[in-house]
Parts: structure tokens; C-alpha cells; sequence
């Protein structure tokens, strides 16, 4: 069966696939689901739109501090020195995939805020220090 997406997984994951017919009936049997279903198109639709304006308009290093950021919010937990450290392990290529630039500009880009001390990287782990800092890389990158 052909697929229109493929999608790769930053930590372990459990994968459930549902079959149409069983998809249909639980529909069915559910309508209100199928109201919290339809808003997923148009969510992807505007995050699309969101990665494409990065794309054109911000640099490698406003696009990783958004992500960065991002991260932060959907995997971040409170760290000791008010900051929050985000839970993924990620390698310079995962980072790179996320915002669509090559391995090598993210190694350049991730000094930047490294540096300013925006942001602390140990291994595969990264903890966002200062917010305020890293959200200035990416108004000035926009």
C-alpha cells in the first residue's frame, strides 16, 4: 500500500496502525473524535506554512533558536538553574532535519547561542538557559 509520508521517530515509540474499516467504525461510533480529527489537517497545514516562511526569511541560526524553542515547550522540563532542559537526545543531524539546513550549519549555527550562553549542550542533551536570548536570535533572524 502506497503511503503519501514517511515520518522517523526521535525516541522510543510504540506505532499503531489502524485499518480503514476499523478507523470508519470507530468514527461512527464516536462523532466527536471525528471533529478533534479534522482540526489535525488544518494544524499541519499552518505549521507547513510556518517551516516554508522560516525556510525564506530566517537563517540556519533563527530557525534551530525557534526549534530550540519549540522543543523547549513540547519536550522541555524545568531544570535546576530556572531554565528548562529538553528531553529528546539530538544529534546535530536530527537538529539539522528539523530545520531543513545541513549538518555542518547547524554545528556553526549552535555556537552562536552556545556562546552567548542562551542555551547549554552536554552530549545529546540541550537545556535552554536563557529564553529571552535565544527568542532575540530569532527576531533578528527573521
Amino acid at each position: 500500500m502506497r503511503r503519501s509520508a514517511t515520518a522517523s521517530a526521535l525516541e522510543r515509540t510504540d506505532v499503531l496502525f489502524v485499518l480503514r474499516e476499523g478507523f470508519r467504525r470507530f468514527i461512527e461510533a464516536h462523532p466527536a473524535a471525528c471533529k478533534r480529527i479534522a482540526l489535525i489537517p488544518a494544524r499541519r497545514l499552518r505549521d507547513t506554512a510556518d517551516h516554508v516562511a522560516d525556510l525564506v526569511f530566517r537563517d540556519a541560526v533563527g530557525r534551530l533558536a525557534k526549534r530550540l524553542l519549540d522543543l523547549a515547550e513540547s519536550h522541555g522540563q524545568p531544570i535546576a538553574n530556572g531554565g528548562v532542559g529538553i528531553t529528546l537526545q539530538l544529534t546535530q543531524q536530527d537538529l539539522a532535519t528539523l530545520v531543513g539546513a545541513a549538518r555542518e550549519s547547524v554545528n556553526k549555527g549552535i555556537k552562536r547561542p552556545r556562546t552567548d550562553g542562551s542555551i547549554a549542550v552536554t552530549g545529546q542533551r540541550i537545556a535552554i538557559v536563557d529564553r529571552g536570548a535565544l527568542r532575540a536570535l530569532v527576531d533578528t533572524a527573521a
